[in-house]
Order: C-alpha cells, then sequence, then structure tokens
C-alpha cells in the first residue's frame, strides 16, 4: 500500500532534482515535498509554488540539513547535488554525503531514508560498452573525478550498517533531457554487465526514484539502471 511522504529534495535546482520535483507532486499519493538549496533564486517563480516549503542552506553544512530536517518533517531525503555538465575534479558529492550521513546517525533521525543518485562507474560497478570496451575506458577516463567523488559519497552510506539498510544508490548511465525515447522501460543490469544501453532519460530515472520512495520500498540497495532503447 503506498505511503504518504514528506520529501526533502537536496540539489532541487540541479535538472535530477527539478525532475524529482515535478514527478513528485503529480503523482497522486500529493507528498510534500520540500526544497533544499543555497540559492532559492535559482528556482523559477513556478518551481518555488510547486515546493511545500523552501528551506536555504549549504548542503556540505550537517547543520543546515539537520535544520531542514527539523523543519519540514521529512521521511525521505532525495540526494542529488553535483557540478552540472562539469567533468572536472570536485569533491561536492562527498561533502554533501558525508554531511546527509552525520545528520542521519543521530538518534532523532533514525527514521529517515535516503535515495542518493550517484552515477555509473562508481564504487565496483564499471561503464562496459562495446565490443573490445574502448568506448567504457574512454567514459571512464573522461568521468574520473566524478566517478572518485560519487564513490565517496556512496562510501558515506554504504560503509555504515546504521545507514546501508536506509539508503537506496541509485547509478544511471549517462543522463539526458532529449525527448527521444522518453518514458520507455527503464532496466537494471550489475556492476560489471554490459551497459545495454549508455544514455538514460533524466524523467524516467525521477519517475523510477519516485515510484520507489512512494511503494516504500527504499533501503539497502545499490541500482545500476538505465533505458531499454537508446535515447
Amino acid at each position: 500500500m503506498p505511503t504518504s511522504h514528506a520529501v526533502l529534495i537536496i540539489g532541487v535546482t540541479g535538472g535530477t532534482g527539478l525532475a524529482c520535483l515535478h514527478q513528485l507532486v503529480n503523482h497522486p499519493t500529493k507528498p510534500q515535498v520540500h526544497a533544499f538549496c543555497r540559492d532559492p533564486n535559482r528556482l523559477a517563480k513556478e518551481e518555488r509554488a510547486l515546493c511545500t516549503s523552501i528551506v536555504q542552506g549549504d548542503a556540505r553544512k550537517s547543520q543546515d540539513i539537520e535544520r531542514a530536517l527539523r523543519l519540514t518533517g521529512a521521511d525521505v531525503v532525495i540526494l542529488t547535488t553535483g557540478t552540472g555538465e562539469s567533468a572536472a575534479k570536485s569533491d561536492i558529492r562527498t561533502a554533501t554525503g558525508e554531511s546527509l550521513a552525520r545528520v542521519m546517525k543521530k538518534s532523532e533521525y533514525k527514521h529517515v531514508k535516503a535515495v542518493i543518485v550517484s552515477g555509473m562507474g562508481a564504487s565496483e560497478s564499471r561503464i562496459i560498452v562495446g565490443f573490445g570496451n574502448w568506448k567504457g575506458m574512454l567514459y571512464e577516463f573522461y568521468l574520473r573525478h566524478v566517478i572518485v567523488d560519487h564513490t565517496g559519497q556512496e562510501a558515506a552510506f554504504r560503509d555504515d550498517e546504521q545507514l546501508h539498510d536506509r539508503t537506496l544508490v541509485v547509478r544511471p548511465t549517462l543522463l539526458v533531457d532529449t525527448k527521444n525515447n522518453a518514458g520507455s522501460k527503464l532496466v537494471t543490469f550489475g556492476d560489471t554487465d554490459p551497459c545495454p544501453t549508455i544514455g538514460c532519460h533524466r524523467i524516467d530515472v525521477a519517475s523510477w526514484i519516485v515510484s520507489e520512495i512512494i511503494d516504500g520500498v527504499v533501503g539497502g540497495r545499490s541500482v545500476n539502471i538505465t533505458n531499454a532503447l537508446e535515447v
């Protein structure tokens, strides 16, 4: 039976965060959706109107995340931070992951679950594409800094017994926003299996995440996901 939730989106001004916002507010169960961001002005007026509340803060600071959880009463957090399309060296994903993990380990927040939007290549997963995998090796080289940052982000939750069962790690293939094959079936695959397709539509990933949240099955898994048809 679907459950009503209060959801806090950290990284709501990014493409995946916005997609999750729209999927949540359009879901029939109408969950409360709270936004957390450094600069609320980066949200369009129409998007601000969709939010139950907007909390301003720095996701790298645990005290700011704790304040957001206290103010919103959220029981699920979607963490989707990053540097946009940049593949430059950064620790923003690791820093925000560690910040949220510290808060979730406190006794008053042990009911909170998290969805961590990571990426293929992180932790034990590999980007394996095509015969000989030369494309996969090129992708991994280009995304090497992003992969390291995502791996650090995942480690904050996967390596802690208190958090593992309350955390869903989602590793999509390369996220795109074109309309080509949007709405096609999503498929999962193993950490060292060839990627069925290399592109994954952002809206489809957001819809899948929302379904997991509403159905109450978040936790204890890392899922590699892509569209069944190339996008």
